[in-house]
């Protein structure tokens, strides 16, 4: 089975960033705005200025969170090593704002502020190794 090689997210100034940041960069001026990766010998990549977050899903999948900071812009969703779109998670997310993914045991974890009730959550998805998505769990962060 062809697996993802070389994943890195990459901040535009990754060299100049500092872990005690003196230069007090906010959050988003931190954030990676490129993703690559290696799938059957090819390189991928994605960029966008309004940042990133990531996670490896399996051997052969990515779950990805662009825009984390902008609601308008905001989107998560999971794609193949092609670069394919799987599921997009913001269909069924309207009213959230996903701001960072992690992924362990064939479980994705999706983390988002609901612009209704203003509360935080980890919204989780279990993923079969064919890709397919059971229903997701909302669990509300206090």
């Amino acid at each position: 089975m062809p697996r993802i090689t070389h994943f890195l997210l990459s901040c535009p100034s990754a060299a100049e960033l500092s872990s005690s940041n003196p230069e007090r960069q906010t959050v988003l001026q931190r954030t990676p705005q490129k993703l690559s990766w290696r799938f059957c010998g090819r390189n991928h990549t994605l960029t966008n200025r309004h940042g990133l977050a990531a996670a490896r899903v399996g051997a052969d999948k990515i779950a990805i969170v662009e825009a984390p900071f902008d609601a308008r812009q905001n989107q998560a969703y999971l794609i193949n090593g092609c670069g394919q779109r799987l599921h997009d998670w913001k269909t069924k997310l309207a009213d959230f704002v996903v701001y960072d993914v992690a992924a362990a045991n064939g479980e994705i974890a999706l983390f988002a502020y609901c612009l209704k009730d203003r509360w935080d959550y980890r919204i989780a998805v279990a993923i079969s190794d064919n890709g397919e998505t059971a229903p997701m769990r909302f669990t509300r962060i206090k």
